[in-house]
């Protein structure tokens, strides 16, 4: 493996590290396959990981709260599974990695096994590809049905941006009266069929997100009051998550089909955020 791709640890959990070319760095669990880390090549960390989950992180069906979580098959709590499915706490594996004109990638890969099948009786084969090409981040997150019948399933990628302050950060981009958005918490909506980029902007600088065979965006604050196990009062305020989804019409794959959808993001500092 090259060294700009290297095995490590996170709060004790192994990971993969992808070094970019001007000092970038890209960090993911083995476990839910989550992206935990973004710092960009002036050494600031773009994600927001909340400290008591990670130290809570071993618990069983438990998930590390922040990060770039991955949701399949299920998005929230339309389902019988749990919240957002299981793939956010299961075993992932590195299933791949190349370095290509200074660019590194990776590929991580849950496979259906005895455990899924009991919570969801599907055969599949899941991908999550990871790039780190300065300025941007590129993940695409790929199902296959491996089985002999046709599955039905949500997806989502959904990274918790840092910001500097959630009550004063913008969201540009979606379209009607929320084209220019305060996101003052507490917030949850899901933008059915939403077309073309988003913005998120904050004292921190900018983050241009663009989404590819993702059908809805969903944007998401707990609050400046929120205090619960996850989030201690006043965490809230450190993060927006804005996420690229496929909610209001589930994917149906046949037995042999593929599908892929991807999310890029790409930031710039606070001066150019004006």
């Amino acid at each position: 493996m090259p060294i700009d791709i290297q095995h490590v640890t996170f709060a004790g959990m192994p990971a993969v590290r992808l070094n970019g070319r001007t000092g970038d760095q890209a960090t993911v669990l083995l476990r839910g396959g989550q992206l935990v880390s973004w710092i960009n090549a002036q050494g600031n960390e773009l994600l927001y990981v909340s400290p008591p989950s990670v130290e809570r992180e071993a618990s069983p069906g438990r998930a590390v709260r922040g990060g770039v979580p991955v949701v399949f098959p299920q998005f929230g709590d339309m389902g019988p599974l749990q919240r957002h499915g299981f793939a956010r706490t299961s075993a992932w594996t590195l299933h791949d990695s190349w370095y290509h004109l200074g660019v590194p990638h990776v590929t991580l890969r849950m496979r259906s096994n005895e455990t899924t099948r009991k919570l969801w009786p599907y055969e599949f084969d899941c991908y999550l590809h990871i790039s780190l090409d300065s300025p941007c981040l590129v993940m695409a997150l790929e199902v296959l049905n491996t089985g002999k019948q046709p599955m039905r399933f949500n997806a989502a990628l959904n990274p918790c941006l840092r910001v500097e302050d959630a009550l004063s950060a913008r969201l540009m981009g979606i379209p009607g009266e929320r084209a220019d958005m305060s996101v003052v918490g507490p917030i949850d909506f899901v933008h059915y069929d939403l077309n073309g980029p988003l913005q998120l902007r904050s004292g921190l600088g900018k983050v241009d997100i663009a989404a590819t065979g993702f059908t809805d965006a969903v944007v998401w604050n707990p609050g400046p009051d929120a205090d619960d196990l996850d989030f201690p009062t006043g965490n809230a305020n450190e993060f927006v998550c804005v996420e690229a989804a496929t909610v209001g019409s589930p994917v149906d794959l046949a037995p042999g089909d593929q599908w892929m959808a991807s999310q890029t993001m790409r930031w710039s500092p606070a001066k150019l955020a004006a």
